[in-house]
């Protein structure tokens, strides 16, 4: 009796570490497959599609090629004379992130794209002209 009682603890002993392990909190898409960096697209696009000095821009990232976790940030980075100006995002539907920022005046500009996937901070450099 005593050697089935002992028996009978170890199997539910066994299961309890099974079921914990299972339930680990991270989402499937969250905990496994790896992104390949040279996969990852990000298009940026401006509203009004023509930016103009001194006029509220929105700036939009698409991102495409993976599957994006929800954890999935985009950050902004203007220069204008390589001083860098940060812009936080906000995270759309369809990994859509979009932000605003207001052009001092007229002519093309380096915005990268600061993509932080998981453990990975992808840059993409991008051109924004403005009349």
């Amino acid at each position: 009796m005593a050697r089935s009682t002992k028996t009978v603890r170890w199997v539910s002993l066994l299961i309890a570490f099974a079921v914990l392990a299972a339930c680990s909190g991270q989402s499937p898409s969250e905990s496994s497959g790896t992104i390949d960096p040279t996969a990852v697209e990000a298009e940026l696009t401006t509203d009004p599609e023509t930016p103009e000095a001194n006029q509220e821009v929105t700036l939009a990232v698409r991102l495409t090629g993976a599957e994006f976790p929800e954890s999935t940030t985009v950050n902004i980075d203007v220069r204008q004379d390589q001083v860098p100006i940060i812009i936080k995002t906000q995270r759309e539907d369809n990994d859509v992130f979009t932000g605003t920022y207001t052009f001092p005046e007229a002519g093309v500009y380096d915005v990268y794209l600061h993509l932080y996937i998981r453990e990975l901070h992808l840059i993409k450099k991008k051109q924004v002209e403005v009349r």
